[in-house]
């Protein structure tokens, strides 16, 4: 288990929550990731707090689109930015627990005709709701 995973975060105008988010993916079990941020023309502290975690950590790549180009446009860009085997999509309002990249990797490894991966889904802010996808 030492493929790459690339976390791919699109950013727009989620400062209130994109630390939690960001914790969450520098947290993880699996040693080996890199963190893909596109600021998408936020006009909060978005950007601010993306420079300074990158800062702090040299997995974190941040890219500022300078607008706001739409979400789509932000995601394919911070895939297209990625060097992982894998890519993880994570919206800068939602946490990662800390061993799901680990167990991700583990059930692409053992069942090679799996090409997705997806759990329940935790919101991050006033509530901490969990919803099966």
């Amino acid at each position: 288990m030492n493929d790459l995973v690339s976390i791919c975060i699109p950013c727009y105008n989620q400062g209130q929550f994109l630390r939690e988010a960001l914790d969450s993916a520098l947290n993880q079990t699996y040693p080996n990731i890199q963190i893909v941020c596109v600021n998408d023309g936020s006009t909060d502290e978005t950007l601010d707090i993306l420079k300074e975690y990158a800062s702090k950590h040299n997995i974190i790549k941040v890219i500022d689109n300078g607008e706001n180009k739409g979400a789509i446009y932000s995601k394919n860009t911070a895939v297209q930015n990625s060097d992982g085997k894998y890519i993880l999509p994570l919206d800068s309002d939602d946490a990662l627990e800390p061993e799901y990249v680990e167990k991700a990797v583990k059930v692409f490894e053992q069942n090679p005709d799996i090409s997705i991966v997806y759990c329940k889904r935790k919101v991050i802010g006033n509530t901490d709701n969990y919803w099966e996808l």
